[in-house]
């Protein structure tokens, strides 16, 4: 798989909430990842299932048979779904830039909406550089994760609504002067 092709299947939204829901719970139906997405419509949401499966990033670890037709257990493809090769610097390029693009595309069609308010909706940019050695990074993030964790089952209850945070990690390099 390309690297284009593989952020353009990565990055969007919903597929995003469907790995995050297969972290949580290791596997899990449609049905079941549709009643904690109950906001995407059921087609969507199988299109979406499809269009992860035929990339190689979810698969099959089950199937039952439930009233004429078969339902099949999902889990994330716990090897590496690029053929068994690790992601090359130009794939890994690309992904970051998709990224970013898709993200400087949110905030644009956000702020051309005429109900977009960034102070009611908390919308923030922050960046920030930390002195910590390989180890005090992963504990770091081991904490951030443990954050994440706490809120990431969060069910809908009529004042809950989707909120996207996304955490980049960069080395810092500094433009040697001449």
């Amino acid at each position: 798989m390309e690297g284009t092709d593989l952020a353009k299947i990565v990055m969007n939204p919903v597929r995003i909430r469907i790995a995050q829901y297969l972290i949580l719970h290791e596997q899990g139906t449609t049905a079941q990842i549709g009643e904690e997405l109950s906001d995407v419509p059921k087609a969507s949401l199988y299109r979406h299932m499809k269009m992860l499966e035929d990339a190689g990033l979810i698969q099959v670890v089950q199937e039952n048979k439930k009233r004429g037709t078969v339902e099949k257990v999902f889990r994330l493809n716990q090897e590496n779904p690029m053929g068994g090769r690790e992601p090359g610097k130009e794939e890994i390029a690309q992904l970051i830039h998709s990224s970013l693009l898709s993200i400087m595309g949110e905030f644009q069609r956000y702020l051309k909406r005429e109900d977009a308010d960034p102070q009611k909706d908390m919308v923030s940019l922050t960046s920030a550089v930390f002195l910590l050695s390989d180890e005090e990074f992963q504990e770091f993030f081991g904490k951030l994760g443990e954050l994440y964790s706490s809120v990431m089952n969060n069910q809908p209850d009529g004042k809950r609504k989707p909120r996207k945070l996304t955490l980049i990690s960069s080395p810092v390099t500094e433009e040697k002067k001449k």
